[in-house]
């Protein structure tokens, strides 16, 4: 296994001993976007969340896409068995919820804190689908990468978080290929309309530019059928990446949806920026006898040296400096 691991870790820039480096950035920035998410919800969680709120907790429990155990559930329990009221036991969840992002950005028991965020946002967005959208399914997944993070398989996990990026706009791409909203500009057009955030730039939707939403709508269903190839190819990754992250800084600016953008900025910067920062035209170079011999990978049979030297190994006509 440790072969393996090597043996592709050496074809990747990203697997050249750096890769765990991208998970603090990650860790640190989903625990930031969580709870700006969040925060803005505590004065209104009451209303929201409690079965004492604005809808009918037996009413929610038909809903037909919900599932497992809700906050709605929570507080009725607590008020029946316990003589709670229903407003503190919604302030007793938040409270734990804010208190894990916390300890996400902190880094204190990283893994325990994903993994009851991962449970309170089930509760609170996933298990009554009132108000969720495609950011809530998207954080529950970008926590389950740091309830399962271990530095030892940092390549992996990395991996497989670029392929999940990878299927999910590829997808988002070809369903937005499949209709033709897209591709006269009605879908950017309509969502300009709705009042679904509180975007800093307004009127976008009442400009008479019918053939800018079209080419707009192509744009983006382009960007996102390419972005699975072009994001692996190193010459163009730069542009790959910067023209994802420029459509997410449109779609907060223009739609007020900050918490998905910036949610979906973090995960590619997490995913192909932070992990890549390193990166140059020379290959790493073969581990130490030490190195080899505690992980069990043998030297290459080849005997091939480094395309280039550094500045750090040797310099023209300079020996290398022996160790004091």
């Amino acid at each position: 296994m440790n072969r393996w691991l090597h043996h592709i870790s050496r074809r990747d820039r990203a697997g050249d001993g750096r890769s765990g480096g991208w998970y603090d950035w990650y860790r640190r920035g989903l625990g930031v976007v969580l709870l700006t998410a969040f925060a803005p919800l505590l004065p209104y969680a009451p209303e929201l969340f409690s079965a004492a709120g604005l809808f009918d907790a037996e009413l929610l429990r038909l809903h037909p896409h919900g599932s497992g155990l809700s906050v709605y559930d929570i507080t009725t329990g607590a008020a029946r068995h316990l003589g709670w009221p229903s407003y503190l036991t919604v302030y007793a969840l938040a409270t734990g919820y804010l208190a894990a992002c916390v300890a996400l950005i902190a880094g204190w028991q990283t893994r325990p804190a994903a993994v009851v965020l991962m449970l309170l946002h089930h509760m609170f967005f996933l298990a009554v689908p009132i108000y969720n959208y495609g950011y809530d399914f998207l954080a529950l997944s970008a926590l389950f990468y740091c309830a399962v993070y271990d530095r030892r398989w940092a390549f992996l996990t990395l991996r497989i978080l670029q392929v999940h990026l990878c299927a999910v706009y590829f997808f988002g791409g070809l369903n937005k290929a499949i209709g033709y909203t897209w591709h006269n500009g009605e879908a950017l057009w309509k969502a300009m309309q709705q009042p679904i955030g509180e975007p800093l730039i307004r009127g976008m939707a009442l400009l008479p530019l019918p053939g800018l939403w079209a080419a707009l709508g192509w744009g983006v269903v382009a960007l996102e059928l390419s972005y699975a190839v072009g994001i692996w190819w190193r010459p163009v990754r730069r542009w790959v990446l910067a023209g994802t992250i420029a459509m997410h800084i449109g779609i907060a600016l223009c739609l007020g949806l900050y918490a998905f953008s910036g949610l979906m900025t973090l995960l590619n910067l997490a995913a192909f920026y932070f992990p890549y920062l390193n990166d140059s035209a020379c290959p790493p170079p073969e581990p130490s006898v030490q190195v080899r011999r505690a992980t069990g990978v043998t030297a290459a049979s080849s005997g091939e040296t480094p395309a280039c030297n550094t500045s750090s190994t040797y310099v023209a006509g300079v020996p290398p400096e022996k160790p004091p």
